[in-house]
């Protein structure tokens, strides 16, 4: 009988810790970044929703004729006005003669009529406000536009239409990081100060010892930086975003977020997607690596980071003024010169943590530099060359 429900339970594990939507969102890392047993909207239909369970998300129904409020936390009679599906009637749950918001979009709205939803957009810059039903202006209603160009690789999603409003919850991306969703189109973000790091069960800064930090799992779509990748007219522009892997590409009116293939890095330099240890770029190194020590940016070479779990866990430098090598697994005598930590971009760096690494042999990176996108070059941000999608040269704003 034990055995029997240990299974079931096994099961239940690999059934609810992958759960992914049909559009490929990973329900587990938002789970991550929220207090324990929060409920979360599940993006897919207004009647279903998950709960978070020790960082398990699991699919929850409501009752037949009623609709899951993030903001409540319940189901209730009425469909929330943020609450609308592709594929499915955006107006289900709202009376005829209502309007409700078009997902991640702060100006377009939908009017219910008797013969269905009519999609509208407010005029002169104006934006959507779903509490008076009407057209606002951006300094009554705040709203961050977080609409993804469908050119783009990776799909960034509105926080703030899964999760509830004034509540303090993690960030995928940095351990210190927090945000708050002051409406459901737009959030607030922050960092912990002195050195604290952002704890997720009791939503407060606290030190790095009481804290796991599950919450960094660099997932794209919860990038918080996405939907403020800046408007922008010269296409094929490129600048960096805040995953290494990761940069925006200008499609003409505004910077879209792409992500680089496998496991190279986005140089700021060329502009291009090239070998990690190639790439110049002030970014958490850790991303995509299995080692446990990597090289630190900048420092000629003299820095490295203590990775756990695909993220900075701390910092240190190399004593008696030798140098690390991410390839080697520790501190040598040698320079290895690395672009990545080469003198040339060299910042400093606090040794927070006093722990050095034992000179073992560590796997490489294998591959050579790959271009971001086919074509010719354009200029970067940084006054270098860059391969765009449209094919000329051009250069930066």
């Amino acid at each position: 009988m034990l055995g029997t429900f240990s299974a079931s339970i096994l099961a239940l594990l690999l059934i609810c810790g992958n759960a992914f939507t049909a559009s490929g969102l990973n329900m587990t890392n938002i789970c991550l970044l929220l207090e324990d047993n929060a409920l979360i909207a599940s993006g897919e239909s207004c009647s279903t929703y998950y709960l978070c369970s020790n960082n398990v998300p699991i699919l929850q129904s409501c009752a037949s004729g009623t609709y899951f409020n993030k903001n409540v936390q319940s189901c209730v009679s009425t469909a929330p006005s943020y609450c609308a599906v592709d594929g499915a009637d955006p107006c289900t749950g709202h009376a005829i003669g209502t309007y409700t918001a078009v997902p991640n979009s702060c100006s377009g709205y939908y009017y219910c009529s008797a013969k269905g939803a009519l999609r509208s957009n407010c005029p002169n810059d104006l934006v959507f406000n779903p509490t008076t039903q009407a057209c606002d202006y951006k300094d009554t209603y705040s709203c961050d536009d977080t609409t993804a160009d469908t050119d783009s690789s990776s799909s960034v999603i509105n926080l703030c239409s899964y999760v509830r409003i004034n509540k303090y919850f993690g960030n995928a991306f940095n351990c210190a990081g927090w945000q708050i969703c002051s409406t459901d189109n737009s959030f607030k973000t922050g960092t912990c100060k002195d050195n604290l790091v952002f704890n997720t069960k009791t939503k407060t800064c606290d030190y790095k010892s009481n804290v796991v930090c599950s919450q960094v799992t660099n997932d794209p779509n919860l990038e918080v930086t996405a939907a403020n990748g800046g408007a922008c007219t010269v296409s094929g522009n490129v600048k960096s975003a805040t995953a290494c892997n990761q940069y925006y590409y200008c499609n003409g009116a505004n910077y879209v977020l792409k992500t680089c293939t496998g496991r190279l890095y986005f140089d700021t330099v060329s502009g291009e997607c090239v070998n990690r240890i190639n790439a110049v770029n002030d970014c958490d190194r850790c991303l995509g690596s299995d080692d446990t020590f990597v090289n630190a940016y900048g420092t000629d070479c003299k820095g490295y980071l203590y990775c756990s779990n695909g993220f900075r866990h701390s910092s240190a430098l190399c004593a008696n003024d030798e140098y690390f090598n991410e390839l080697l697994g520790g501190c040598v005598k040698e320079n290895p010169n690395f672009e990545c930590c080469a003198n040339s971009t060299s910042t400093t760096i606090a040794a927070d943590s006093t722990t050095e690494s034992s000179a073992t042999t560590a796997k490489t990176e294998s591959g050579t530099t790959a271009k971001t996108e086919s074509g010719t070059t354009a200029k970067t941000e940084s006054g270098t060359t860059a391969k765009t999608e449209s094919g000329t040269t051009t250069k930066t704003d």
